[in-house]
């Protein structure tokens, strides 16, 4: 991630991982910039591969949209299936049981919800109020949901263990490109490097240029206490159930198998460099805003105590894929992100690609591509 450090509040969870404070080696054979889901994993499959792999991040390990999203696991990407990307929970899934990461998984489906008019919506509906109008199931979509911090701790370890060293607090510069040789700069240290992954996802217009250029934003989202039994029966949205709007205004949420009500909804534009300190009162006024919307919802959370308030970066491809492939400037620099909201699964995918395109030059997809 670029230079510079920021809180948006603390999430329910975040990674459980000891402090890496460590300089960087001054040479290795890949350097991968972001320690969040895809860089984690792309570290972890390249140094099981046998590479020497550096991870350098500005802040904490998953101290961005890793571990600031609110748990939601989606299927594919924001735009549907792609050629490789197919079958993401699944073999997210099965990632973490072969590498023993315990995150609370549970594959429960996701409801698809659509704004209506009073007096129009069907029975089937929730009895949820937004904007003036009800919430209706229109769909469903394979889902899930999970612990990112045990998550993001779980790969993090994984990368250690298999031989790649982690560095905190190493914010990098933007790279320079096309060089004979190829050398990042950070806070901590200079570092030679064969090749790079860039995995800062809404950091990553800082460090290279991209076109189209993603849209950086932060989400904000709240997480009730426990609700009492009855008001989560009558709220209609048995755990571990997660939902979302596919109409405007964007709602996003699920229940927890503890009675809480975790939502979220709303963006705070800023660009990468405004990311880590947003215009002042931005992010409250948003999250202000969201709890009353959400004491609205439903008369069971019309006195609801929210016990954790929190912003996560998004990096926003509005129509297009996310990135994934080698920088048009420098294939020696493979990018990955753009994930606009459906990162948590198909990041791991993401990540474990780009390393065997180091390791084994597998092509990365057409889709993924710049321009």
């Amino acid at each position: 991630m670029p230079r510079g450090t920021g809180a948006w509040g603390v999430p329910p969870w975040r990674a459980e991982a000891r402090p890496h404070l460590e300089p960087p080696p001054a040479h290795c054979d890949v350097a991968v910039v972001g320690a969040g889901l895809t860089g984690l994993a792309a570290a972890r499959a390249l140094a099981e591969g046998g590479a020497r792999v550096a991870v350098l991040d500005a802040g904490r390990i998953g101290g961005g949209a890793s571990g600031h999203t609110g748990g939601l696991a989606l299927e594919g990407t924001h735009v549907g299936a792609l050629p490789g990307m197919e079958r993401c929970l699944e073999r997210l899934a099965a990632r973490t049981r072969a590498l023993g990461i315990d995150c609370s998984l549970e594959e429960s489906g996701c409801l698809e919800l659509a704004h209506r008019e009073p007096g129009t919506a069907p029975a089937k509906a929730l009895h949820w109020s937004d904007d003036g109008r009800v919430l209706v199931p229109v769909g469903e979509e394979p889902g899930g949901v999970l612990d990112p911090g045990r998550l993001v701790s779980g790969l993090a370890r994984a990368a250690r263990e298999a031989g790649a060293s982690l560095h905190e607090r190493a914010a990098v510069a933007p790279l320079p490109l096309a060089g004979d040789a190829l050398t990042i700069d950070s806070t901590r240290g200079r570092v030679r490097t064969s090749a790079v992954v860039v995995a800062a996802n809404a950091w990553a217009p800082a460090l290279v240029p991209l076109a189209p250029e993603p849209v950086a934003a932060l989400t904000v989202a709240l997480c009730t206490a426990p609700l009492a039994s009855e008001a989560l029966t009558d709220l209609g949205l048995p755990p571990p159930r997660t939902f979302y709007t596919v109409d405007l205004p964007y709602l996003w949420g699920r229940s927890t198998r503890d009675g809480r009500f975790l939502v979220g909804g709303g963006l705070v534009p800023a660009s990468s460099a405004e990311l880590r300190r947003p215009p002042a009162g931005a992010v409250d006024a948003r999250l202000d805003a969201l709890a009353r919307r959400v004491r609205a919802l439903h008369a069971g959370l019309s006195e609801a105590v929210f016990t954790a308030r929190w912003a996560g970066p998004l990096s926003l491809l509005r129509g297009r894929p996310p990135f994934l492939g080698r920088h048009p400037a420098d294939p020696r620099v493979l990018v990955a992100g753009g994930y606009t909201g459906h990162g948590v699964a198909a990041s791991l995918v993401a990540g474990e690609w780009l390393a065997r395109a180091i390791l084994d030059d597998e092509p990365l997809p057409d889709w993924g591509a710049f321009g």
